[in-house]
Parts: C-alpha cells; structure tokens; sequence
C-alpha cells in the first residue's frame, strides 16, 4: 500500500469554503448587538474623548499611562464618518484586521509551501476558538497582532536575503505602527524571541548596520510621538496606570497550572494538529528548514511569555497564533503522508463535537425554559427566544448543524482532515453566532445602569458627573451621556461651582454642600452601593 495522500481540490474553491464559514461566524449582529464588554467600556471612553489636536489618551479627563492612541483614533473617526454606535465600529474593526491578518498567515504559508497551506493556515486562524472568542472584541489586540505579524514576517523576508537593512527598517516602521496601537508590551513580544535566534538570523552581528540605526531612530520617533502629550500636559492634570489584573499570588499560580489546558481548549477544533511542525521526523524532510525553525522560534518564547508573566491576558494569544497557523499550514501535507491515516481514525471525536453543538443549539432554541430549570442553572433568562423571527433562526440553526453533522458524518472517511476539522469549527460558529450571541445580547445591565443614570440627571441643570473613590464603570457611564471627570479627593471638587453632581458609592464626606441622592434608596450596580449625588454649595451664612 502506497503512502497516504489526500484528494486535492482547487484553491479557489478551498478559499471559498474558509471565507463562508468565517462569514457565518463573524456576521454582523454578532458585533453589534452586545453592550460594551469588559475593556470595551475604557475603549469607548478613550475614543469619545480622543481629540486629534494632542494624542493624549485620556479616560474621565484621566491621561492613562498605558494608552496609545492608534486604537481610540481609528474608532473616533470611524464613529464620525458613519454615524455608527461605538460597540459596531470597535468591533468591527477588530474583525476586519482579523481578516487582514489572516490574508497575511496565508500568503506567508503559500508563497513557501503550496496553496493548501496557505488556507489550512487562514482557516486555522480565523476559525480556532481563542479567535471566535476574542476576535469580535472592541479591542486593539487584533491590531496589534497583525503589525507584529508583518514585522516578524518582513524581518525574516529580507533577512534571509541577506538585505538586513531593508530587514530592519521594514520591521521598524509596523513596529512603530504596533507600538502607537500596543505599546512597549507588544515590542517585548518582538524583541524578546530574537534571543534565540540562531544561524543565519542571529542578531548580534547584525546590529551594525545602518539600517537598524535607521530602525531605532523610527520607533524612538513613535515613542516620542506618544509621550510628548504626556510630557506636555504633565503636573496639569491626573495620571493613571490602568491595570486589569489582580496582581495577587494566588491569581498567578491558578494561571500558570490551568494554562496548559487552557491553551489547547482555546485552539479547538485544531488542537489535533498543532503538534506537527514540533514533530523531529517531519522537521528532517521539511523543505525549509529556515523559515519553519524561524516561526518555531517565534511561537516558542511567545507562549512562554504568557505562560509566566503575571498580567497574562489570553487576548495576546493571538499574538503567537499567526505564526503558529503558518507552521500549521507548512506541515500540514508532510504530516498528513505520515500521520494521516492515524488521525483519521480520531476524527470521530469532531463528530461528536458537531453532534453536541447541534443537541445546544436544539435545548437553547427550542426546549422548554421551565424543563430547563430542572437540570440545570440558567444565568440569564432564555426570553431573547420571544424575539419576532427567532423561531425561523432557531430553525435555520438547527438545519445548518444537522447538515454539519452530516456532512462530517459522511466526510469523515474520504474528506481532508482539514476540511472535517474546518467543519466542526463551523458547528461552533453557528451555535455561536445564532444562538448564543443572541442569549448574551441580553446582558445589559450597563445600559440599565447608564440609562437610570441620565433619568436621575434629566432636568437637572447641565454640567459635569464627577466620579470619586470608585473604579471602572466606563461601559456605564458611557452610557449615561455624561461628561464624567474622575477626580483624585472629592476635595478636589471645583469651589466655584454652585451645583454639581458626583458618583460614588459612600456619602461625600464634605460639609459645605448640602447633598440629595438623585438615585433610590440602597441603589445597587453589579452588587455595590451606588449614589449620584447633587451637593449645593452653602452660603456662608448657613
């Protein structure tokens, strides 16, 4: 019996198959029908109050020390030109530099390797969970994945023709495009690799060059160009350094035991083949030994990074993704001749996989929420089935997964392994996209809270919501209309102001007002205590 081999089909056709079942995951309710999400509300800030005269980050009149304004800029002027809500252009955005990047993962599998390659590496970026699950995100990881995807990929472009100069500078200039969307986080996931670089991409005798002299001077130009707003506006107003993690020891070490099953959960359904390019027995028949050692050198150090740093975001996957796809795709057809037939064999676990996003997709869409209750705890209500025309989607859905299931059924034996696997991405896609998009379209208890607060200031006299001691509620807040100013000590509160109104979650302890909660009594967002209060200035005489 001869070696395995796979059938092949016409790239177009291939290319087809990838971009509909992308299609059918990113559709457009699915960026636009949430409320603000986690970070989303301090990107919504950032962007409604971005000003294009000084490039100063600021969050409630707060410069942030670890802004960059590459992200808020996008979004500030992609809200003016169409008239969009915020939550729609954000995501949007993040979607589309998804996209791009995986054009780029593509091209760098096909222009090496073959075509099948190069949408085996597209298909497994767009569609592995951590994209599905993050990639929608009104959030600049996107964008900075992709700047430091075409740094690296220029970098080893021209290095490995020996034009270290054009090498240097090409990555250079998207690096300092990164820097201005990622900051100096995302140059360490560039600069921290090339420590293992080896021959002929070892960088100590290439810093001699003058194109890295011109390299440094491009991104000490972008570092220049974010700082001078803050030194300019220095010692005028607040600073703050936003940091989401909790910073404790536990937290870290509960990261660092769940990362290894983490990492292969978030690269479903193609965690049955990222282990090829590591494989030695496929390495000694590789074609191009460089170029894959180089990737692997790439995606090494990168998930070492977010295995040990404390502040690990599984965001910044995606930073490693790219390469890791383009390794996917140049290995894929060496892999499938030696391992295919094995592979084959536990493709039944993708049909089990479909077969249990299609039982989801029928309990949510159509059983009884009361027959529901029996067996299990539902968080949110499944009301959002009420909606004019779910039924049809319910429907639709669930004909879309019984012929996924079949069709993986039917491909399992004869179909490339690929092809099933881009299958079962598809089911998830669909119960995603058609099912529980709609379920967490009912989270909105941001809106809620924004929408009681402009009730509670309606007829009030206009002017400035000054937030206290209390953290976050960006995505509130943005929701309120109000133009909020986050001050350090309600003592800084402005002496000439006769009305003001401030947010906070204890009673302002300042006695030369005379305060009024504009809210209910024992008001209450995600479990704090929460008082808008109005504080009029006393005559001296009182």
């Amino acid at each position: 019996m001869g070696p395995y081999k796979e059938k092949a089909h016409a790239l177009w056709i291939s290319l087809l198959v990838v971009t509909v079942v992308a299609a059918a995951i990113y559709l457009p309710w699915v960026v636009s029908g949430r409320e603000l999400f986690r970070q989303e509300g301090l990107y919504a800030v950032e962007a409604t109050e971005f000003h294009f005269r000084n490039f100063l980050v600021t969050a409630h009149q707060v410069a942030l020390k670890n802004g960059f304004p590459l992200y808020p800029a996008l979004v500030s002027l992609a809200v003016r030109w169409t008239h969009c809500p915020v939550e729609t252009v954000m995501r949007t955005i993040s979607v589309l530099m998804l996209f791009l990047t995986a054009a780029v993962v593509f091209f760098g599998a096909k222009s090496t390797h073959s075509p099948r390659a190069g949408v085996v590496a597209a298909a497994i970026y767009l569609t592995s969970l951590i994209s599905l699950e993050k990639g929608w995100e009104g959030n600049p990881v996107t964008l900075n994945a992709f700047f430091l995807l075409a740094a690296q990929l220029l970098f080893f472009y021209y290095g490995a023709r020996g034009a270290w100069n054009k090498a240097w500078i090409s990555a250079a200039i998207f690096l300092a495009f990164g820097f201005l969307s990622g900051g100096f986080r995302l140059l360490f996931f560039f600069i921290f690799p090339m420590l293992f670089f080896r021959r002929p991409f070892s960088v100590r005798s290439k810093f001699h060059r003058a194109g890295f002299v011109a390299g440094v001077i491009l991104l000490g130009i972008a570092v220049g160009f974010w700082a001078f707003p803050y030194a300019r506006w220095y010692g005028q107003m607040s600073f703050d350094y936003q940091f989401w993690g909790t910073g404790t020891a536990a937290e870290f070490f509960r990261n660092f035991w769940e990362f290894p099953l983490k990492f292969f959960v978030r690269l479903l359904p193609w965690s049955l083949i990222v282990w090829l390019p590591f494989c030695a027995a496929l390495q000694e028949l590789d074609p191009t030994p460089i170029y894959n050692r180089y990737l692997r050198t790439l995606v090494a150090p990168t998930v070492l990074i977010l295995w040990l740093i404390p502040e690990y975001d599984s965001r910044e996957m995606l930073y490693m993704l790219g390469p890791l796809a383009i390794l996917c795709g140049n290995a894929y057809e060496p892999g499938m001749r030696r391992y295919g037939i094995r592979l084959r064999k536990i493709l039944v676990i993708g049909e089990y996989a479909a077969a249990a996003m299609l039982l989801l997709i029928t309990v949510m869409a159509f059983v009884p929420e009361t027959w529901l209750a029996h067996f299990a705890s539902i968080e949110n209500s499944l009301h959002f089935r009420e909606a004019p025309g779910f039924f049809k989607t319910g429907l639709l859905c669930y004909a879309l997964g019984a012929l996924l299931w079949i069709a993986i059924h039917c491909g399992r034996h004869t179909e490339p392994v690929s092809r099933i696997l881009l299958l079962v991405a598809a089911s998830i896609g669909v119960f995603y996209s058609g099912i529980l998009a709609r379920y967490q379209e009912q989270s909105n208890e941001k809106r809620i809270f924004g929408g009681d607060l402009a009730a509670a200031l309606k007829g009030e006299p206009s002017g400035i919501l000054y937030k206290g001691n209390i953290s976050d509620l960006y995505g509130g807040l943005y929701y309120s209309g109000a133009k909020v100013v986050k001050l350090p000590s309600l003592e800084n509160l402005p002496q000439q102001e006769k009305v003001v109104y401030v947010i906070d979650s204890t009673f302002p302890p300042l006695g030369d007002r005379s305060w009024r909660n504009l809210l209910p009594p024992f008001y209450e967002y995600r479990g704090c205590p929460i008082g808008l209060w109005q504080g009029i200035l006393l005559d001296e005489e009182e």
